[in-house]
């Protein structure tokens, strides 16, 4: 008996369906994380007296006050059906997942499929605006 044919769409699919599901069950103590943290990275990125480096350094001392597991937690929120694109646009221009520790991935080859640990976010079918 052969295994069925499991394409890489149909792992993304169930990673996303997992996150989604272990989100809406977690919903109250997750939910007002990620949206502080959208707002606080979305109102350093906007504030005008500050220089671009300043910015970066201001991003660097948040992404350091996150433990290995909310980063992980903050990557599937991101690139699951919760995360909005604005955030995820921020999050690739800081650097807020710079740090990330991959091996905790749930499949670090898809990953690395979909997201460039140095770049960011791969232009693919499913991430397209």
């Amino acid at each position: 008996m052969t295994s069925p044919n499991i394409t890489d769409e149909f792992i993304r699919d169930y990673i996303q369906d997992t996150y989604d599901r272990f989100f809406e069950k977690h919903q109250d103590q997750f939910g007002h994380y990620f949206r502080n943290m959208y707002h606080i990275v979305r109102i350093i990125h906007e504030t005008t007296v500050l220089e671009s480096d300043e910015k970066m350094n201001l991003i660097r001392i948040l992404r350091a006050q996150l433990s290995t597991y909310e980063l992980l937690m903050l990557f599937y929120n991101l690139h699951g059906t919760r995360g909005t694109l604005k955030f995820k646009k921020l999050a690739e221009e800081y650097r807020l997942l710079h740090k990330i520790q991959k091996d905790l991935l749930i499949n670090l080859r898809l990953h690395t499929k979909f997201y460039d640990f140095k770049e960011g976010l791969k232009e693919t079918k499913f991430n397209k605006a």
